[in-house]
Formats: C-alpha cells, structure tokens, sequence
C-alpha cells in the first residue's frame, strides 16, 4: 500500500460529506491519492473489502460525527482501524459538533443506543421466516438511484453488458429446490453475521469514546 495514499471515513450527506468535497481537492493537489468510496469504490464492488482497505491504510482521515457513531459500515471501519494497530499515529479526526462524545452522559446515550440495536435485531430475528438474499446486496455497492440517473445509467449497463458474454446456461441453473436450501443457509449465516456486527461496532464504540478521546478535537 503506498504512503502517498490517503483514505476517508465519513457518514455520507450533510456536514460530513461537505467537508470530503472541500478536503478532497486540496489533498489532491499535492499528489496524494485520496481513497473516497463514492469514486475509487465501483458498481458492485464489495463493500466489506473496501471497508478493511480503509482500515488497513497508512493515514485515514476520519469525520465523526452523530451519524457515524450510528452507522454500523462506519464503526466497522473504526474497528478495522483499530484491529490494524497504531490507531493513534494513523488517524487524523475531525469532530463535528453534533457528535456528543466528550460528556460522560451524551457517551453512554451512543452505548445504549447500540445495546437498542442488538435488542431489537434479536426481536426481528425469531419471527423471521423468509429471507431473499439480501445479505450478498448488503455487501455489493449497488450505486444510489441518484448515481444511476446522473451517469444515464452507463455504469450499469456496461456492466450488463460485460456479463453477456459469460451467461450461465439455462441447464446449468439452479433448481428451486436448491435455491430453497440456499436462502436457508444464506439466512443462518446473516443472522449469525449480524449478532456479531453489531456486538463488534459496540465494543469499538467503547474503545473509540475511551481510548481516543484526546485525541479526537477539532481544531
């Protein structure tokens, strides 16, 4: 990975993403190869890889702010981070006011809120009874329908159209039977990913309230 990368983490929309658009420029006019998913992660690309590239990274800029410290693919890249070691010395933060982190009682909202998520995922999960196999979706950068409609749909259908050439034969596909005992394996599996996602963004939470406090000041 070169030195001269520099990757970001942020909650798309508002004062986050503002802040990336005014950030991005300056850091590339000094020949430094910013690494931002809505440009370097492409139409289906893996969402989870891209995330451990983040934490993986020489510097990251990161935006905290009240929708980071909620989004689940966030603290998973703060958890890479941290799982990648000298946190401290690779991370260059910077806090937006409505990221209530320096109050011990604005702290512990942002605890229980994760604890909120794990309760009511537990609840969702003894009446699911279907699942359409959106834990692969959940992985793959879709694109937003803004995205689609801004470039006339041209990254979607040149995808389409590298995929013709490589169709699976109508024999080849699967019964529906077979497709029964997928969505059922595939249902086991989210629900096991899950539960452990959300108990793993929990505990960076603490680790990020309590470990790097001092260092996450906006100047």
């Amino acid at each position: 990975m070169s030195n001269s990368e520099i990757f970001i983490s942020y909650a798309w929309g508002g004062e986050s993403e503002a802040i990336i658009d005014n950030i991005y420029p300056v850091l590339a006019a000094k020949n430094y190869r910013v690494i931002r998913d809505k440009i370097d992660l492409g139409y289906k690309g893996n969402i989870k890889d891209f995330m451990q590239q983040i934490g993986a990274g020489s510097a990251v800029v990161v935006v905290i702010s009240d929708k980071y410290l909620k989004s689940e693919n966030c603290m998973f890249e703060m958890l890479e981070i941290h799982r990648n070691k000298d946190t401290w010395k690779r991370i260059f933060p910077i806090v937006l006011a409505d990221a209530k982190i320096y109050r011990e009682t604005d702290r512990i909202d942002y605890i229980t809120y994760w604890d909120k998520e794990i309760a009511a995922l537990n609840a969702k999960i003894k009446t699911m009874d279907n699942y359409a196999g959106t834990a692969m979706l959940q992985q793959m950068n879709t694109l937003t329908p803004d995205m689609h409609k801004n470039n006339n749909f041209e990254v979607l259908i040149a995808a389409i159209e590298n995929l013709l050439g490589n169709t699976i034969p109508k024999s080849n596909a699967p019964t529906k039977e077979l497709l029964k005992e997928r969505i059922k394996a595939d249902l086991s599996q989210l629900t096991d990913f899950r539960k452990k996602s959300i108990y793993k963004r929990l505990e960076m939470l603490y680790k990020l309230l309590d470990d790097y406090e001092a260092k996450l000041v906006l100047d």
